[in-house]
């Protein structure tokens, strides 16, 4: 495996890492993780000079990592390890920077990949927020209700799961097909007075198609539809 240059060809690389990490003990992976997480810092450390190249990096960081989920077939130990490593990395950085992440995402997404992505994220270090999450909980704890009955208020509760993210200043994911515009929008505007970068996706999660930036250098936007 060639080295990588910057932070972008250190995430490229993650499927040369994950065979890496598959093939080796408990032991050596726990060197192997504070190595990544080392060399993630000093890529980062350099890449990231500028607010404006901070910020670059902190949306790219966030939709590259939701593409990269998408296209998984598996999501084991030695996948987390790689996500723990380089998010606790980004995750220094962007304390260091007095800046976290938002990332926004209209997608439907099937329960088990939603599982899958919370997960990743958990381990990139973002609270993932997201009313379909909560959805089975609150179908337990109301006999005869369905889905659809109990949406309203799984949306209010990833809500407040993402206020109480934003007010602790933690990045955050949220992620849902079912909540409308206003919904997000309102999310979107939590991060008002924060000092958040926001990223905002409604397209197919795949490579080359588009996010749209929401929040940059303290400055909101409406969401783009």
């Amino acid at each position: 495996m060639q080295p990588p240059t910057d932070y972008f060809s250190l995430v490229e690389s993650y499927d040369e890492h994950h065979s890496i990490f598959s093939r080796l003990d408990a032991a050596t992976k726990e060197e192997a993780s504070k190595q990544l997480f080392a060399l993630a810092t000093r890529l980062l450390q350099r890449d990231t000079a500028t607010r404006e190249t901070f910020e670059k990096i902190a949306v790219w960081h966030a939709d590259k990592f939701y593409r990269l989920v998408n296209q998984l077939d598996i999501l084991d130990g030695s996948s987390l390890l790689f996500l723990r490593s380089v998010g606790a990395a980004f995750d220094g950085i962007a304390k260091a920077r007095g800046t976290s992440v938002a990332y926004l995402v209209d997608n439907q997404v099937p329960p088990d990949r939603l599982l899958g992505v919370r997960a990743a994220f958990w381990a990139l270090g973002f609270v993932v927020a997201s009313p379909e999450l909560f959805v089975g909980t609150l179908l337990e704890a109301t006999p005869g209700a369905s889905p659809e009955s109990v949406f309203v208020e799984a949306i209010s509760l990833a809500m407040q799961q993402a206020q109480s993210a934003v007010a602790e200043r933690k990045h955050v994911l949220w992620v849902s097909g079912g909540a409308d515009l206003r919904a997000l929008q309102y999310v979107a505007d939590m991060m008002a007075d924060a000092p958040f970068v926001g990223a905002f996706r409604n397209d197919v999660p795949e490579d080359g198609t588009n996010v749209h930036v929401f929040r940059s250098g303290g400055r909101s936007e409406p969401l783009a539809t």
